[in-house]
């Protein structure tokens, strides 16, 4: 089971439509956030199993996007891209979990809802890394916008930080230091900034800090 990586996606500018129109150029017509729409995976990879090295190459992440949702959008349940493909392929290793089949009912949902809202930001979960790759590929698809994106592992603290592309150029970013390179107070730093982008409520924030602070885990290594 992989980390999951919570992915905040921004778009910098004064004009709403041209936040939607870029957010939803990566969300295909059922309500999924799909990363095909900006690199599409070929066939082939699911057929003879280059599937993984692929989607690391070309995506940045082993999976498709999941554990994404809309506000005030709640359809029926839809697979995950991973649980999507047939039985039989080898990227299940006997792990297939059967759910819900995006349905027209579905589509039909998303494309009312579509069109009565306007996209501010995107959210959704990546394996193991940010999808680097891909936000690249939607930057350069809108040249006159600055995407911001903000990330973070749910190993605490570690492989997290933000980044904005223009053009599909790295103009910013700001990530957290390897933690065993990293003295206490840039530790505690970017422990909060990745439990903040992870949903944790203040409380919680200070239980986690003093409880790795008993445990020692902000001390030289």
């Amino acid at each position: 089971m992989p980390n999951h990586i919570t992915n905040i996606l921004t778009v910098d500018t004064d004009c709403p439509q041209k936040t939607h129109e870029a957010l939803k150029s990566l969300v295909a017509n059922d309500g999924s956030i799909d990363f095909n729409r900006i690199t599409r995976m070929p066939k082939r990879c699911l057929k003879d199993g280059s599937w993984y090295a692929w989607a690391c190459d070309n995506w940045g992440t082993k999976w498709n996007a999941y554990s994404y949702h809309f506000e005030d959008f709640s359809p029926m349940q839809q697979k995950r891209w991973h649980y999507s493909q047939k039985l039989n392929k080898p990227m299940f290793m006997g792990s297939y979990k059967p759910t819900c089949y995006v349905t027209r009912q579905r589509k039909k949902q998303f494309k009312k809802w579509l069109a009565e809202n306007t996209l501010s930001s995107l959210e959704f979960d990546t394996a193991w890394s940010t999808c680097f790759p891909v936000f690249v590929g939607l930057s350069k698809k809108h040249p006159d916008v600055t995407l911001s994106i903000t990330f973070a592992d749910e190993d605490i603290g570690s492989n997290c930080g933000t980044f904005k592309l223009k053009a599909g150029d790295l103009i910013e970013e700001n990530v957290a230091p390897n933690w065993n390179e990293s003295n206490k107070e840039e530790k505690i730093f970017w422990c909060k900034f990745a439990m903040n982008v992870k949903g944790y409520d203040k409380e919680d924030v200070k239980s986690q800090l003093d409880a790795m602070e008993s445990e020692g885990c902000f001390d030289p290594r």
